[in-house]
């Protein structure tokens, strides 16, 4: 689901006006029969501040929990430390440009990040597998704004997701780089400093003006053709005067890996094939690379910048849109599909951090006997949930004890890979809250507060999508 829908639908009214918490309200008690698909995004996410959400309860289980007093004495240390080491990558590591006259810079617009995830991480995903001469940049006022989103009840969870995401592919130095303090068009060659006319920029035009100035300084570079993929409609104006060719995701519909790749590259282009055409882990592997290259990109802008197009600009606020010829082979997983799938990623990648400071990096591998750990025997950077809870279960004698079915292991495991494991829909609400509880247990059994946090931001946002599926 789009984190523009979530912020255009979501309940005027505070939880607490309800009579419960965020996580009551979100979860209940019985099942849920969600619709399979929901309405587009409407409107980008706005860069604006909102309240604070109210604080609310972390799923209590067996021994102490996080309180909200906690929880707001910590508040927000795992996404802040995350998004340190990201800024601090991006001025130690020097990325190559890519290597070919093909080799092309996506500069990336907030709202991508937050709200078109899914199809930005396959996408990346993608280009890692084909060895496609792509660079996706984001800028570094981008980084400091998924900071800004931590009080806000419908993107503290996108926010953090992202981050996570951003600093895995930071580290791995392959297709992901955040712009470095140096990467500006100023003489001051520093990009947070603000001299001269930019005095007169107005504070809620600096963010954007800083965006096109990195989109500027790659393109400035030629070693390989630079693009802006934002879904503000002012930014793709400014930048395409500017000669900055853009891409926006539709306003409706489905946007996918492969119609990225098509509005960069061009319909015709053979690079095309190699892209997927569906949304959710699961739908990624049954469609890779599978149905017709040579449709139209969904994306209301479609545009190579070796093979300019025409489009067409819409005066009111709206994206830029052009959905004729959309590629019907797009196939998308239902709402709660899809967050399932980005929350198993998400905590799997907490789990194998915490394992490696447990213990786990040390571990030498073994030829050990068929009734032992399968972690044993494996890299423990290749583990999967099962495993990281597993060595953290053997870590934590009486831990795996205090877990309610559905455990962790099971609620944290690929859909259909294990005995009970099932797609985000499948679970009832009951058991994603019983599921995310004995996440913040564990977090509590090793001091971990990054599990926690993580957890309360989801809420308000898992909160959000149930309360649309069930109006």
């Amino acid at each position: 689901m789009s984190t523009a829908f979530l912020a255009a639908h979501a309940p005027a009214r505070g939880f607490g006006e309800f009579g419960l918490t965020p996580i009551q309200q979100a979860f209940g008690t019985g099942t849920s029969n969600p619709p399979s698909t929901l309405p587009p995004p409407t409107v980008p996410p706005q860069r604006a501040q909102m309240q604070p959400y109210p604080s609310s309860s972390i799923p209590s289980g067996s021994g102490p929990t996080p309180t909200p007093a906690n929880a707001t004495r910590e508040c927000q240390t795992h996404l802040q430390a995350t998004l340190n080491e990201i800024q601090e990558i991006a001025n130690d590591v020097e990325m190559q440009p890519p290597p070919s006259e093909l080799g092309v810079y996506i500069v990336l617009d907030t709202n991508i990040l937050l709200g078109y995830y899914e199809a930005l991480r396959t996408f990346v995903e993608d280009v890692e597998r084909t060895e496609v001469p792509v660079v996706v940049v984001v800028p570094g006022i981008v980084v400091q704004e998924l900071d800004r989103q931590k009080n806000r009840e419908k993107l503290a969870w996108p926010a953090r997701r992202a981050s996570g995401w951003l600093l895995e592919k930071m580290r791995l130095q392959k297709a992901v780089k955040v712009q470095a303090t140096e990467d500006t068009c100023k003489e001051s060659r520093n990009w947070r400093s603000r001299v001269g006319d930019e005095l007169l920029i107005p504070d809620d035009m600096m963010n954007d003006h800083l965006i096109l100035d990195c989109a500027q300084y790659f393109q400035g570079l030629k070693k390989g053709n630079t693009v802006l993929c934002s879904a503000d409609n002012n930014v793709c104006i400014i930048a395409h005067s500017q000669g900055i060719p853009t891409i926006t995701p539709p306003q409706k519909g489905v946007w996918t890996s492969r119609d990225l790749a098509q509005s960069v590259y061009g319909r015709d282009s053979p690079l095309v094939a190699g892209f997927t055409a569906s949304t959710g882990l699961f739908g990624r592997e049954a469609n890779r690379p599978g149905s017709n290259p040579r449709q139209a990109p969904r994306g209301g802008y479609a545009r190579a910048p070796s093979a300019p197009a025409a489009r067409r600009i819409e005066d009111s606020d709206s994206m830029i849109v052009d959905d004729e010829n959309a590629d019907s082979s797009s196939t998308a997983e239902t709402p709660l599909n899809v967050l399932h799938d980005d929350v198993r990623e998400y905590f799997t990648r907490l789990l194998l951090q915490l394992a490696a400071r447990q213990g786990a990096s040390e571990l030498r591998l073994e030829s050990a006997s068929r009734h032992a750990p399968s972690y044993v025997t494996k890299d423990y950077r290749t583990w999967n949930a099962t495993e990281c809870l597993e060595y953290l279960y053997a870590k934590s004698p009486g831990l795996q004890r205090q877990m309610i079915s559905p455990s962790p292991e099971v609620f944290l495991s690929k859909r259909y890979t294990a005995r009970g494991a099932r797609t985000g829909q499948e679970w009832s609400p009951a058991d994603w809250r019983i599921g995310l509880e004995n996440v913040v247990r564990v977090g509590v059994a090793f001091g971990e507060i990054s599990l926690g946090e993580s957890v309360q931001d989801l809420q308000g946002y898992l909160a959000v999508v149930l309360l649309t599926i069930r109006r």
